[in-house]
Parts: structure tokens; C-alpha cells; sequence
């Protein structure tokens, strides 16, 4: 059986636009913290992997696209901006 693991939003600094537009920006995983699982990431370990534009899932699953995005690696962690569908 497959066990769930609940994660906490408190840490997210959401600032909502009511009649926006459909685009987001910010920083998507900042260097030297350790994330809720226990990772840390570090500068230049996206570096390989940034070309274009992303397919932003629905809970990480390929069948749910709901929008795409671009990165970027800055000196404080992984920035992305895209927009939802």
C-alpha cells in the first residue's frame, strides 16, 4: 500500500491578482536550504537542464498539463516564470 505524505504551504508567499492575467514568477527552489525532503540543492545544479519552455503539470503528473514555464539559474536558486493555461 502506498503510504501519502502531507507537505505544509506555510513557507509560500502567494501574492494573487484577481482578474490576472494567468502568469507567475518567483523562485522555485532556493540554494543551501534544506527542502521538506531532506534535499539541498546547490548553485548550477539545474544547469544541465535548462533549455525552453517546460510543461507545468497538475501535481507532477505528465497526463495533466496546465500551463508552461521557463527557468533560469540566479545566484539565489532556480527562478521560473510562466503562465497557466
Amino acid at each position: 500500500m502506498t503510504e501519502l505524505e502531507f507537505r505544509s504551504l506555510e513557507d509560500i508567499d502567494w501574492r494573487l491578482d484577481d482578474g490576472g492575467d494567468g502568469t507567475f514568477e518567483g523562485l522555485a527552489c532556493r540554494y543551501g536550504v534544506v527542502d521538506s525532503y531532506g534535499t539541498t540543492f546547490h548553485p548550477r545544479s539545474f544547469r544541465k537542464g535548462l533549455k525552453g519552455q517546460y510543461a507545468l503539470l497538475f501535481m507532477h503528473s505528465p497526463f495533466s498539463p496546465v500551463g508552461t514555464f521557463s527557468a533560469e539559474e540566479r545566484d539565489d536558486g532556480l527562478y521560473i516564470s510562466g503562465r497557466y493555461d
